[in-house]
Parts: structure tokens; sequence; C-alpha cells
């Protein structure tokens, strides 16, 4: 008899939580039809295979197939159901797209919904196929689809590297890895050729030369690649959860742990991709982090957009994403890269110059040496447009000349009187003197201005209080250390002062988050109906984040209306009550920042407690700004809770009224 295996605790629980969820999931399966290009066949094998269910007993259907008027494709069609698509008019010009509500409506057993990769027509309430392939599968509704290799979002880059075309159309990593089967589509490439040669191959007359210029035999042998390798990776991990599940020997492969370090640039994006394809290459769990420095100030709305995409980029890839605050980006990274047992550091190159570099020390230096013994990989992400190029177009510490202006007047206020009464005062008190304008710049100009301001003092110092004077020569050398102490000083106070001040506004904000926070919490405790708690979440809402807020409860038939808002001018039309219906029913998030409904200029939250939803809560940012930070994500969460367990709460008390009186 064979020697029985004995499955250690984790083992077991592992095991009781995947058989678990195989029974309780609800989730729809989803498959994905895999081709290295267009024509190999994906949607031809996916009708194929869809014939033989439905001969099965399946029930089938079509939501969007998309043959390109290929008649032994086309043939394929015939016998099965295909629901009616929607007609949209988009800039005149009407287009039929993918019915989500049909499919709802429908619930088949399997849908076909073609090209995975497809943009919607902006006003659909999803921004991408795959968002909608999301929502059925959440409805438990089984899905078909196919995709080409190239629209992967890792491999965004090395296909623009590999055939040069920019693929603008992608998704995300972390959907395909949802995916229950992969079924690889190859054909020969010489077969490919043959088609394309025939005109079997759909290609837009307005692309044809790029396309046929993406049809190279070396572009086509590279594509190949990429799907033969992904379906590989996908094997690979049911073989891995399968050992797993059966207590197999040594089932996890000892990985590596990466640390993605990104900045508020577009360039941060290829170094994500890196690190998720190293990741995967490795088996490793890997981070981004982002580091706001405080000795630079804070980032423009511009700037928080784009670290706000990058972090939402590095999230689908299947990062763990964290945003610290530092005054040293270099020693932050390297104690959470020991914190976290990281083995491999991934850092984009610098193109600043050697001054910049002086100035603001080089932070890819500084980790090389703090972040030993754990590896650093320099990776040149600069778009080759600006490689070669001696400096930044802008950084995020520079300010507008206007204020070095101001500097040089602010040092010339304090040099006319020193001038005049240096006779009595003498070369010490002056030098006392004329730190003072240096530490005013530098408290309300910032560090930059404050470094310019000491180097301005220095120079008028020398100019007209040494000997020989109206000049820049020293005759007395004794006086080069007081100067080289003044400048040293100058620039220590001009660091100390920029993040005295960027403490102190960080703290304030912080400071009135939790007074805010904690003046609502016990607001709402006062108030036991309904419409004053209504009417403190809006006005909370409201003064904190300075927008305009709408909330949303269930009424008849479980639909959504407006209940309370901070103005009755608000302008909150059907638009934006389906977008909260949709959101009540789905207890997702939707609108301006996100990817569902993104057109929409409010924010939706659901109010969510004790697992079910309460309603619905629209924000309306003003100002300047696509996205929320994720500071001011975490923050309308933690209201969005409170309010949820008070509305709880409320209509809880309400319910039981109405069953006392009912009982007298």
């Amino acid at each position: 008899m064979a020697e029985q295996r004995r499955l250690d605790p984790e083992t077991i629980l592992n095991r009781m939580k995947m058989e678990e969820a195989n029974v309780s999931d609800k989730s729809g399966i989803l498959k994905i039809y895999l081709g290295y290009s267009a024509g190999v066949g994906k949607t031809y094998r996916m009708l194929l295979n869809a014939r033989n269910l439905k001969a099965k007993g399946i029930d089938v259907v079509v939501g969007i197939a998309v043959t390109h008027g290929r008649a032994d494709t086309d043939a394929l069609l015939s016998g099965l159901e295909i629901l009616p698509l929607k007609n949209v008019n988009y800039q005149g010009i009407d287009v039929d797209e993918f019915d989500i509500d049909a499919v709802l409506k429908r619930k088949p057993g399997l849908v076909l919904v073609d090209e995975l990769a497809h943009t919607n027509i902006p006003g659909s309430r999803h921004n991408k196929r795959y968002e909608d392939i999301e929502e059925l599968l959440g409805n438990g509704i089984n899905v078909a689809t196919a995709l080409n290799v190239q629209h992967l979002e890792s491999i965004n880059d090395i296909i623009e590297q590999m055939t040069g075309v920019n693929v603008r159309e992608t998704v995300p990593d972390s959907f395909f890895d949802k995916a229950d089967e992969i079924e690889l589509v190859d054909v020969p490439i010489e077969e490919l050729e043959t088609r394309l040669k025939e005109g079997k191959v759909y290609i837009p007359e307005k692309a044809r030369t790029a396309m046929l210029e993406f049809f190279k035999r070396s572009n086509l042998m590279g594509l190949r690649e990429l799907s033969l390798r992904y379906t590989a990776r996908q094997v690979s991990d049911e073989l891995l959860d399968y050992m797993r599940l059966n207590a197999i020997k040594n089932p996890i492969p000892v990985g590596s742990r990466i640390l993605v370090a990104i900045s508020a640039g577009v360039s941060s994006q290829k170094l994500i991709r890196i690190g998720h394809r190293m990741a995967e290459d490795l088996d490793a769990e890997w981070f981004t982090v982002h580091v706001e420095s405080i000795q630079f100030g804070n980032l423009d709305a511009k700037q928080r957009d784009q670290i706000s995409k990058n972090l939402k980029l590095a999230e689908d890839l299947g990062a763990n994403t964290v945003t610290l605050v530092a005054n040293r980006v270099a020693d932050e990274l390297a104690a959470f890269a020991k914190e976290n047992h990281i083995t491999l550091i991934l850092i984009g190159f610098s193109i600043r110059s050697a001054f910049d570099n002086f100035i603001r020390g080089s932070v890819v230096d500084e980790l090389i040496r703090k972040a030993r013994p754990v590896q650093v990989m320099l990776v040149d992400t600069a778009p080759e447009t600006v490689r070669g190029q001696k400096k930044e177009d802008k950084n995020p510490g520079v300010l507008k000349w206007t204020r070095y202006l101001a500097s040089v007047l602010a040092v010339g206020v304090f040099t006319i009187p020193m001038y005049l009464f240096f006779n009595i005062l003498g070369f010490t008190n002056v030098i006392m003197v004329m730190l003072i304008p240096v530490l005013l710049v530098s408290y309300y100009g910032g560090m930059r201005q404050g470094i310019w301001a000491s180097l301005l003092a220095v120079l008028t110092l020398d100019f007209l209080f040494v000997k020989p004077y109206f000049s820049f020569a020293v005759s007395d050398l004794q006086n080069l250390p007081i100067f080289l102490v003044f400048f040293i000083v100058g620039v220590t106070t001009s660091v100390l002062s920029d993040l005295v001040r960027w403490r102190i506004e960080r703290y304030r904000k912080q400071e009135k988050f939790l007074n805010t926070i904690y003046n609502f919490s016990k607001e709402l405790l006062t108030h036991n109906f309904l419409n004053e708690i209504l009417g403190s979440i809006t006005k909370n809402f409201g003064d904190f984040f300075k927008c305009d807020v709408v909330a949303l409860l269930p009424g008849k038939e479980d639909t959504v209306k407006v209940m309370e808002s901070t103005s009755r001018s608000i302008d909150f039309g059907d638009n934006e009550a389906g977008i909260s219906q949709w959101v009540y029913k789905n207890n997702k998030t939707a609108g301006r920042g996100t990817d569902t409904l993104s057109s929409s200029p409010w924010y939706f939250i659901p109010m969510s407690a004790n697992n079910s939803v309460m309603g619905v809560i629209a924000i309306h940012k003003r100002g300047e700004g696509t996205h929320f930070s994720k500071e001011e994500s975490a923050y309308i969460d933690s209201f969005a809770n409170i309010a949820a367990m008070s509305v709880s709460r409320a209509l809880s008390m309400s319910s039981y009224m109405d069953y006392v009186m009912k009982s007298l």
C-alpha cells in the first residue's frame, strides 16, 4: 500500500476554502480564446465550440460576434440565438454596441462577447468591454470572449518596441488572470500570410499601410511567442494550484519580492509594466511605491492625476500599491524595502542635470548606498524624444520666476540700510541681519527660493562689505569660511523652514479631517430621524470636500431616489440617477475618476453596512483635477462607512417603530 501523505493544518484549511469557494461562488465562468494576431480564427473557433455546446443542450446566445463579413464565419451563426445590439448615436453617427442589459435580462447559460479589448462609445455604462464582462460574471453569467495577445496591458511597451505600433486598447492582466480557461488559437505563420494575401483578414482602409507593416513576419513570430508564453503561464498556475490542493511536496517555489519605485511621470507606467513582467517570470510578490517628498512641496492637480493613473495601472496588474510621505525619498524606500524583505528594487533612470542633482541630491545614488544588501536595478524609462536632454522640462518643485525676483527684492531691501549704516553696525552685525531675508524667503517662498536668497546674500556681502569693495575678489582669505558657513546656514534654514511649513500644512489637514469625522460621528448619534441624518451627511461631505453632494436611498421596487442634497439647484438628472441605481445594485463605485461610467462629472460611492447597501452618495468635486487622490478616497470611504452605519441604524429603528405601532 502506498504511504499515506499527512496534510499540515494550513493545507487542509486552504483545501476547505477552495472547495467552499467552488460550492458557494456564484460568479460566472470566463473563457478566453487567445490568438497572436487578427486572422488566426478566434471568432471562428468560439462560434464552432458554441454550436457544439448548444447541441449538448447548453443555453448559448451571441451577445456580439464580429465576423467582418467572412462567409465561413457568418455561416456558424446560423442556428444560434443572436441578441440585438444597442444602437447609439455618437457625433451624428449611428453605432451598434453590445447591449449588456439585454444579456442581464435574458440570463443565458453562456454568452459570446467578441473583441474583449474593445473600447465602448463615450457615455456607455463602462469604458471598456472587459468591464461589461466583469458585470456579467458578477451576475452569474458564463462568458466566452476573444483577445489578441498584443492587447494585454503589461506588454504594451514591448509591442510598441517590437512593431512600432502603440496599441491603445488594452486589457489589464488582472482580468486576464481571472479566466477559468484560456484556449490558444494558433495557426502557422505561413498559413496566416496566405490568408492575408487572399484578403481573408480584415484590415480597415484608413489603417491599411500601418496594419500591413504590423503583419511583418518578424512581428508575427514575436507575437506568436508571446501568446504561447502566456498560455503556458496559465497552465503552470493551474498545475501549482493542483499541487497545493493535493499537498504535493514543494508546491511553492521560493520567489523574490520586487519593489517598483514610481513618480508623478507618465514614464512610470513603463516601469510598472516591466516590474509586472519580472514578477510574473519570477513568480514573485511585488509592490508599487510612490514616495511624496516633503522637501519639494506638494504636487499640483495634474501630477496628482498622473499618480492616480500610475497606481491604478499597478493595481490592475496585481501590485500591492503603497503611498508614503517622507523627508528623503531614498531613506523611505530603503526602509520599506528592508521592512518588507524586498529582494529587488526597480527605479527609473533620472535625466536631471548635474546641478539639479547637486541641489536635490540623487535618489538613485542614495538608494543604492542605503538599500544594501537589496539589489537595485536602474531602468531607462525616458521616451526616445527626450533621451539625451540635459534636464527635464519641468520639475515639481520649480516655481515661477516671479518668486525668484521676490528673493532679489527681499535681499535688496535689507542690503540698502545695512550699506548706509555699515560703519556703525560693523561686519559681524551685518552678517546676522542679512540672514533675515533668507529666513523670510525660505518660509514664504520655499526651499529653492531660500537657497537662491542665500547665494544672493553671500554675493552681496562679498561685493559691498568686504575689501576690495565693488568686487567679488576676497583679499582676506579668512572671510571665505564665513561666507561658506553663512551659505550652509542659509541652505539649512531653507530646508528646515520648508519642511516645517509642509508638515504644518499636512498636519493641519489631517487634524481637520479627524475633527470633522469626530464631530460628524457625534452629530449623527444625536439624530434619530432619517431626514436629519441625511442632512448631516450631505452638509459634512460638502463642507469638508468642497463639493456638491446628493444622498440617495432605495424606494419602491428597490429603485434609488434623491432624498437629500446640499442645494436644490444641483444639476442631477436622469443619467446620474441611472448610474446611482447601478452603484446601488452592484455595490461598486462609479463615475468620475473610475473605470465605470467615467464620463459623468459625479463620483458615486455605495453606503454599505452589515453586508448590504443602504444607499448611494454622489459627489461633484469642484476645482481642478479629474481624480480624487488616494488620501481623499480614503477620507471619502471613512465618511461613507459612518454614514452607512447611521442610515442602517435609522432604518432599523424606523422598522421597529412600525412593528410596535402595528402591534398596538
